[in-house]
């Protein structure tokens, strides 16, 4: 299986869009429902640059620092965490009043460099001109409900962030025995799954690549939040890969 976790050509700044309870994984697909006022702002503001730059319609998923945020309320730069991932928008359904329902992809993981407040009455976006923002207001519908005055959607720089051991190194075991040691104990994870585990089952028995496989296996896990969120932070892959078999090896023992 070819690695699906590949190097994207970013735009110099993104869009984000806040997750509760939920860590987005690079090669993973979910689907989330959104329907904060913010959030629904990063959407417009990133369907606007993808049409600019005739891309995909793309935004930077990350986790809040705490589920405490009022769930209709806006999200500042602090009460995110400062390492996300590049989601590609694949679906959308339903309309901004009721609620939208995304299918998300997982593309990079990235840091936020420069998290700021941005609307679309004051765009400071360097990717979008001033021909963007003159239509940003025709091409919002009238139904759509108002970004409330003050509030304004979040963007960040995009900084790639990839792994801190990737290079090989001869005194360390080979990252292909890695690889072998961390499909057997996802696959003892399968077992215990109640719904689902032939497909996993399969999707693990065919990954050859150590970064996507950690990602699949910290998705499926049943571990707090808290933890994803360490380990899609975590530099080494060696090291993520040693906690996510501690992690399985201990639900085992439940």
């Amino acid at each position: 299986m070819a690695d699906p976790i590949k190097p994207q050509a970013l735009p110099t700044r993104l869009p984000v869009l806040a997750l509760r309870n939920l860590v987005l994984f690079p090669g993973m697909s979910v689907p989330i429902r959104v329907g904060r006022a913010q959030s629904l702002e990063a959407i417009r503001q990133a369907k606007q640059l993808a049409q600019k730059l005739e891309m995909p319609i793309r935004l930077i998923a990350v986790l809040q620092t705490s589920s405490d945020v009022d769930q209709n309320g806006p999200v500042q730069p602090d009460d995110l965490y400062q390492v996300g991932v590049v989601c590609e928008i694949e679906r959308i359904k339903g309309n901004e009043n009721e609620g939208l329902q995304l299918f998300i992809k997982g593309l990079e993981r990235v840091r936020l460099k420069d998290l700021r407040p941005e609307s679309s009455e004051q765009n400071s976006d360097e990717n979008l001109d001033e021909n963007s923002k003159d239509n940003q207001t025709a091409t919002r519908s009238d139904s759509s409900p108002a970004l409330p005055v003050g509030l304004a959607s979040l963007s960040a720089v995009a900084v790639p962030f990839g792994n801190s051991d990737a290079k090989v190194d001869s005194n360390l075991e080979p990252l292909a025995t890695v690889l072998t040691t961390v499909k057997e104990s996802a696959k003892q994870l399968v077992e215990f799954l109640p719904t689902g585990s032939d497909q996993l089952a399969a999707l693990i028995e065919g990954i050859d690549d150590l970064e996507f496989l950690t990602y699949v296996a910290v998705a499926n896990l049943d571990t707090p939040i808290e933890e994803k969120q360490k380990l899609l932070e975590e530099p080494s892959l060696r090291a993520r890969a040693a906690r996510v078999i501690e992690i399985i090896t201990r639900s085992e023992e439940r």
